[in-house]
C-alpha cells in the first residue's frame, strides 16, 4: 500500500524519522537466528504486454501486491542490478502486504520472484536498497526485521534462490536500520546504518561474506561530524566516501571519507542556500571527482546536483532544481555518468508533478528533462537511480503503473535531449 512505504517527501528526516514515521522498532527482542530457506523463484513467473511506449520511455513491468495479479512484490525503492542481461532488485512490500521481496526481470518484461522475506524474528523485512553480486551470489540489507527488528544483511545464492541471514543488527552500540546497500572492497562488505552505533546517530560497518560484522565508525553529534547516513559508500582507490543527511557545521549534512580501518573525516559540510542541503543519496566518482544530489537546498530550496573534490576543498553546485513544469525537484537517488553527462531522477516535479528523469553535463549548467513521470499508466515517484546497458537506461518507480499503483520497471533510450 502506498501509505505504508517510505516516501521521503512526506517523511521526516534524521531522528524525527525514527520517532514519527513508524518505519521500525529499534527496541531489542529475543528471538532465534534464521538459517537458509528455499526461495519461491520456481513458483511464480509472469509477463505482461508493456502498457506504455512514449518518447522512448517504455514500461517493462508493473507491480501489484495482490497474489492473483502479481506474485513478485510491490513498491520497488531500489535500483536494478544487471547480471548477464537479467535485472535483479528488491521491493519494500511482499505479496499481499508481506515483508518484501527480491525479484528478477528481463528487458522483455518477464519477471520472477526470487525470494519472499518472512519478517522478524527469523528473517528480514522491508528491503529498501539495491543488491550487489559477489562470487555469483546476491548480497543486500533490509531496513527492519531480524532478531532485534533492527534490520539484517542477507545473502541469496543463485540460481537456487536460497536465502541466508548473515547478520541481524542489534542496535546500540551496534548499527541499526540500514537504508543503503553494500559496497565490496577486496572481499569485505561495507555499509551504513541510519541509527544506533555507539552514539545512536548511525554507523559505518563492515561484514565478511560469512557474516562476521563489526562497527567501523560511529557518528558523533558535534559541530563538525555529520550523522544519519541514509546512503551507501563509494570506493575510490581503497578509501570509502559517503554522505550524511544532517549534521556538519551548518546542520545540512556532510560528505565524509572513512578508511577500511575505520578512520573517518568529514571533508565537506553543506552550507546554507544557494548550496545544496541534506544529501539523501550516495556519491559516484568520475575522473577523480565526486558527484551527488541533495534533496534540499540549492538556489530555490528544491535540491541540487553538486560536485566535490575528494579532498573536500572545492565544492560546486552544478544545478539547482526549481519547481516548474520544465524541471524536477527533490532528487533522492544517486547519479549515473554516461558520455560526459549525468543522469538522475527526481521524486517530484516535471510536467505532471510526479517526478522526472534528467540529464545534465558533468561540467554543470541547465538540466534537460528526458522524461516526466505521471502520464496515463506511467510510473510515478522514482526513488532510485538508473542502470545503463548499452545506451539504454533502466530503472524503477515506487508507485504508479497499470497494476494496483505499486510501481514499475522501465527503460528509456539515453539519447534524449
Amino acid at each position: 500500500m502506498r501509505e505504508r512505504s517510505i516516501n521521503l517527501l512526506s517523511a521526516c528526516f534524521g531522528a524525527a524519522f525514527l520517532a514519527g514515521c513508524g518505519m521500525g522498532n529499534v527496541s531489542p527482542s529475543t528471538a532465534s537466528q534464521a538459517g537458509g530457506r528455499a526461495a519461491a523463484s520456481t513458483l511464480f513467473s509472469t509477463a505482461r504486454p508493456a502498457p506504455q511506449v512514449r518518447g522512448g520511455y517504455h514500461v517493462l513491468y508493473d507491480f501489484s501486491n495482490k497474489k492473483e495479479q502479481d506474485p513478485t512484490g510491490a513498491e520497488p525503492a531500489s535500483g536494478l542490478l544487471d547480471i548477464d542481461g537479467t535485472f535483479y532488485g528488491t521491493t519494500i512490500e511482499g505479496v499481499d502486504g508481506g515483508y518484501g521481496a527480491v525479484f528478477s526481470v528481463t528487458p522483455s518484461g518477464k519477471a520472477n520472484l526470487i525470494y519472499a522475506f518472512k519478517g522478524p524474528p527469523s528473517d528480514g523485512e522491508m528491503p529498501m536498497a539495491g543488491l550487489i553480486e559477489v562470487n555469483g551470489a546476491l548480497y543486500g540489507t533490509t531496513f527492519n526485521g531480524g532478531r532485534s527488528d533492527n534490520g539484517i544483511v542477507f545473502k541469496i545464492s543463485l540460481p537456487s534462490g536460497i536465502e541466508t541471514v548473515l547478520y541481524s543488527f542489534k542496535g546500540r552500540p551496534d548499527g541499526a536500520m540500514p537504508r543503503a546497500g553494500l559496497t565490496e572492497v577486496n572481499g569485505m562488505l561495507y555499509g551504513t546504518t541510519i541509527t544506533a552505533g555507539a552514539n545512536g546517530l548511525g554507523a559505518v560497518f563492515k561484514i565478511t561474506t560469512s557474516g562476521h560484522e563489526s562497527v567501523l565508525y560511529s557518528f558523533k553529534s558535534n559541530a563538525i561530524d555529520g550523522y544519519t547516513p541514509y546512503a551507501g559508500l563509494v570506493n575510490v582507490k581503497g578509501t570509502l566516501f559517503g554522505t550524511t543527511l544532517v549534521g556538519g557545521i551548518a546542520g545540512n549534512g556532510t560528505v565524509f571519507k572513512v578508511t577500511t580501518s575505520g578512520k573517518e573525516k568529514p571533508i565537506y559540510s553543506f552550507q546554507d542556500a544557494p548550496d545544496g542541503a541534506k544529501p539523501y543519496a550516495g556519491l559516484i566518482e568520475v575522473n577523480g571527482a565526486l558527484y551527488g544530489t541533495t534533496v534540499g537546498g540549492g538556489t530555490y530550496g528544491e535540491g541540487s546536483v553538486f560536485t566535490v573534490t575528494t579532498s573536500g576543498k572545492t565544492e560546486r553546485v552544478l544545478h539547482s532544481f526549481v519547481m516548474s513544469k520544465k524541471d524536477g525537484i527533490q532528487p533522492v537517488a544517486s547519479l549515473l555518468e554516461l558520455k560526459d553527462s549525468l543522469y538522475g531522477t527526481t521524486t517530484l516535479g516535471g510536467t505532471y508533478s510526479e517526478g522526472t528523469i534528467f540529464k545534465i553535463p558533468t561540467a554543470g549548467g541547465s538540466d534537460c528533462v528526458v522524461h516526466s513521470f505521471g502520464a496515463y499508466l506511467d510510473g510515478i515517484e522514482p526513488q532510485a537511480g538508473l542502470t545503463n546497458v548499452a545506451g539504454t537506461l533502466y530503472g524503477t518507480t515506487e508507485f504508479g503503473g497499470t497494476g494496483s499503483g505499486d510501481g514499475t520497471v522501465f527503460s528509456l533510450a539515453a539519447d534524449g535531449c
